[in-house]
């Protein structure tokens, strides 16, 4: 969904757009070129005024990072690279591509662990989530089912894709979220109410 980018003045983090990514054994070239084509993905996309999606599907731009492919003729080669994609960007990804390859180890960025939590089903940290999604829904004034439900909450505390990984439940949820799971905040309730203390 792109709630988000039709948010006027909304401008999405690299870390929100990377969330939902999951690159298996990644480099540090790799997950840098992944950010990159991410940046680059949603910049087009505002400036077309097209969902993501509709330039390139994440599974595209995974497999683009993963195996960095240097000229149009290995770009091809690709499944999930379409080649109406490649006829019209891939001279600018290839460019993106060979800049990361130039860029020197310490500009790199070195992925993060997905948080995990186990045993997430029915779990205190879940029930908490809740709790946060039905507080700020209320403050919002939006239902809490439009965030998102128990299985989204645990797909995310759990680095699996997620909608609470992306734009908006993001900016809103996710991080509280990640907050929350680091001990940043706490949750206790005064009287009737629900209190967030940082």
């Amino acid at each position: 969904e792109e709630e988000a980018r039709l948010t006027e003045g909304f401008v999405p983090s690299v870390t929100s757009l990377m969330k939902g990514f999951r690159l298996k054994n990644a480099s540090a070239r790799a997950y840098t070129t992944l950010e990159k084509l991410a940046l680059w993905r949603d910049n087009t996309a505002q400036m077309e005024d097209k969902p993501r999606h509709h330039i390139i599907k994440d599974d595209g731009l995974l497999i683009l990072a993963q195996h960095l492919p240097q000229t149009i003729e290995e770009a091809q080669g690709l499944r999930m690279v379409p080649q109406p994609f490649l006829k019209r960007y891939g001279h600018d990804v290839l460019a993106l591509i060979k800049e990361v390859a130039t860029l020197p180890e310490e500009a790199l960025t070195i992925p993060k662990k997905p948080i995990r939590v186990k045993n997430t089903t029915d779990s205190l940290i879940t029930k908490l989530a809740q709790l946060l999604i039905a507080f700020y829904a209320e403050k919002e004034g939006i239902t809490p089912k439009l965030i998102g439900n128990s299985a989204e909450i645990e797909n995310f505390i759990n680095g699996r894709e997620s909608t609470l990984s992306t734009g908006w439940r993001y900016t809103l949820i996710g991080t509280k979220i990640e907050d929350l799971i680091a001990g940043k905040i706490s949750l206790k309730v005064q009287g009737n109410q629900l209190v967030i203390t940082e």
